[in-house]
């Protein structure tokens, strides 16, 4: 091989190890281009990232401040709307304590009034039922009580009568009819001695104005109750007060009557021949 052969092998192979080390060089410096490219790439895409969440915090952060607001906003007008409601029930609380308490000072003033008329109206008819009692009791006592006591016997002697009451009380009288009972009972007992046959006569012509034997009068025909007054009192004996409406005077008339002179009963005698 001569020398200029050798010489354009080696140049040819000097050229060639160029061109690959061009070649190997370009392809080094393309792949660092791509892996220059690729770092950017990632460092494009982690700055998108972070803008994007920046700007996502900051959306995020506007959108909670302004809930935030609104928030407020609706607390404060709920706060203020309550507070107009609080204020509304209160003056309507109010005014319906005052409508309340007109109500009620009316109402105890018409009460009070009712109360006063009812009183001066008990009063008035305390005053009649006091009046009318002891002719009450007296017609309650004649038409009924003393067909119910029994008269066990009247004697008609030249001695002073005795009346000897039957005290048992007949078990069909009630509380009121027993209690009127006894204490006529009790008054009987403590004025038993009649001083004259003639009264005795006229005790027995009051208690029983059909003859002995006879079936006693109807309740509608019962004599005159002011006759049982003259004969015995009935006035409450055992609390020692004086029954309403019944004056000194007129208590005087209600005792048993005094016991008739000699010359009275003579002249009543004669009268009768």
């Amino acid at each position: 091989m001569s020398a200029t052969e050798f010489n354009a092998v080696e140049f040819r192979a000097t050229l060639l190890r160029a061109v690959l080390f061009n070649a190997t060089e370009f392809n080094a410096v393309e792949l660092s281009a791509v892996e220059f490219s690729a770092v950017l790439f990632r460092a494009t895409l982690l700055r998108a990232v972070e803008l994007s969440a920046v700007e996502f915090s900051a959306v995020l952060f506007n959108a909670t401040l302004l809930r935030a607001v609104l928030f407020n906003a609706t607390e404060f007008s709920a706060v203020e709307f309550k507070a107009v409601l609080f204020n509304a029930t209160l003056f309507r609380a109010v005014l319906f304590k005052a409508v309340e308490f007109r109500a009620t000072e009316f109402k105890a003033v018409e009460f009070n009034a009712t109360e006063l008329s009812a009183v001066e109206l008990r009063a008035v008819l305390l005053s009649a039922v006091a009046v009318m009692g002891v002719l009450f009791s007296a017609v309650e006592f004649k038409a009924t009580l003393l067909r119910a006591v029994e008269l066990s016997a009247v004697e008609f002697t030249g001695e002073p009568a005795r009346i000897r009451v039957n005290s048992e009380i007949p078990s069909a009288l009630d509380g009121t009819g027993r209690s009127l009972a006894s204490k006529v009972i009790r008054s009987w007992r403590q004025t038993a001695s009649v001083s004259s046959s003639h009264q005795a006569t006229r005790l027995l012509t009051w208690a029983s104005p059909t003859p002995l034997g006879s079936p006693p009068e109807p309740l509608g025909k019962s004599p005159d109750p002011m006759s049982l007054m003259e004969i015995f009192p009935i006035a409450s004996a055992e609390n020692g007060r004086e029954p309403s409406g019944v004056s000194p005077r007129s208590r005087s008339a209600m005792v048993m009557p005094r016991a008739a002179s000699s010359a009275e009963t003579a002249g009543s005698e004669k009268a009768s021949s």
